[in-house]
Formats: structure tokens, C-alpha cells, sequence
């Protein structure tokens, strides 16, 4: 006998329900089988609600490929949860996994006056529930150790509820060295330094309405 298996079940209103069916036997002292205990759970709705979020899923992973600036969400605590093909191209991290490692390890600011370290604003932004914009002028760090102009935006996720849940981090490429041979700067910008579609290195970010600062 299966032990479970789903069966439709039509209703007397004509209606078709699906319904999972859970049995087990039953036994005698001496261990003969002497029937069976089956129980049913309508799973209709559960299962069109698993459809619904599939789609919705798979609806928000062709969004964010398509989208032409590079985006990072993080967790309450800072750390990478979801990353799109840009920002894995533009931070070199194409083909690694990225997801648990702290932002600031995939994503690494330096100051474009005296090439150091700037600390993460993802803390800021959890802490405050702020958007902020990147610190300006700030350049990514490639994993070859070139540095691009850069300009962006960070800003919390938070749910209906008010419940934060992490913040989202999207950014793009507005100059870089066009002398620079990095593996990891797209070949439209080695040749001309500014990014075709800012114009120039002060132009507005050109990042989404939702997101700007």
C-alpha cells in the first residue's frame, strides 16, 4: 500500500480538488495486516500558492538579469543574499558563490583621493533605515587591483510590516582609466573612459527612481 499519494477528487458542486492521501496498516498482535488507516488533506490551494511564488520567483530572477545596473541585496546582518549578473561581472565575481560573504568583501570601496579602504555604509543603512548614496567620489576595487568610478545607492528592505530584512545595494560604472587592461572592467569603457549612458562623471547616477537618495 503507498504510503502517501495525491488522487483529484471531484466535489459534489462539480468541483475538482486535489487531495493528498496518507495510509498506513495496521497489524494484529501476531503481525498480520487486518486493514488500513487512511486519511485525506486537500492541498489545492497550497499548491496553487507554491505555483504562485515559483512564478513570482522566476519573475523576479529574469527582472534582475535584465536590469543594466549592477544589484546586491544583503540580509539583517550585512550579508550577501541575492546578487545579479552585473554585479558579479562588475565585481569579479562571476562564477564564485557570493552569497553569506559579508558585503564589503565582494563589494570594496576605496577613496578616490587617497586610494584606501572605505568602510561598508550597508551598517549605516541598517542601523538607520536611511538610503544613502555612496560616498562620492569612491571607486570599486576590481579584484586586479584597478579601480573604477563608481556611483550608487544603498537602501533598506523593509516588509509591509515594518520588519527589516536587509538592504539593497545597486550601483553602476560611470569612468574608468580607458588605459586600464583589468579582466573584470566591461570592454565598452576601456576604450572611451565614461560609461555611454551617464555622459559624464557628474551626472546623476541613472539608477532606479525607487532607489535614488
Amino acid at each position: 500500500v503507498a504510503e502517501y499519494f495525491r488522487n483529484p477528487v471531484l466535489t459534489r458542486s462539480g468541483k475538482e480538488r486535489l487531495v493528498a492521501f496518507h495510509n498506513a496498516l495496521l497489524h494484529d498482535e501476531q503481525g498480520q495486516v487486518t486493514g488500513t488507516l487512511s486519511s485525506g488533506e486537500d492541498i489545492t490551494e497550497r499548491l496553487a500558492a507554491e505555483d504562485a511564488l515559483a512564478d513570482e520567483r522566476e519573475r523576479l530572477a529574469v527582472t534582475l538579469a535584465s536590469i543594466g545596473e549592477g544589484l546586491i541585496a544583503t540580509d539583517p546582518a550585512g550579508k550577501i543574499a541575492l546578487c545579479n549578473r552585473v554585479a558579479l561581472e562588475l565585481t569579479g565575481s562571476a562564477g564564485k558563490d557570493v552569497l553569506g560573504q559579508p558585503l564589503e568583501t565582494v563589494f570594496r570601496l576605496v577613496s578616490e583621493k587617497n586610494h584606501e579602504l572605505l568602510p561598508s555604509p550597508v551598517g549605516a543603512v541598517l542601523a538607520t533605515r536611511q538610503t544613502v548614496p555612496l560616498p562620492a567620489p569612491s571607486s570599486l576595487l576590481t579584484p586586479d587591483g584597478h579601480e573604477v568610478l563608481v556611483e550608487g545607492v544603498l537602501a533598506p528592505i523593509v516588509t509591509a510590516s515594518s520588519k527589516l530584512i536587509g538592504a539593497v545595494l545597486a550601483f553602476i560604472i560611470v569612468w574608468c582609466d580607458p588605459s586600464a587592461q583589468s579582466a573584470f572592467v566591461p570592454a565598452i569603457f576601456r576604450g572611451g573612459g565614461e560609461a555611454p549612458h551617464t555622459g559624464s562623471k557628474s551626472n546623476a547616477t541613472g539608477l532606479p527612481d525607487a532607489l535614488k537618495p
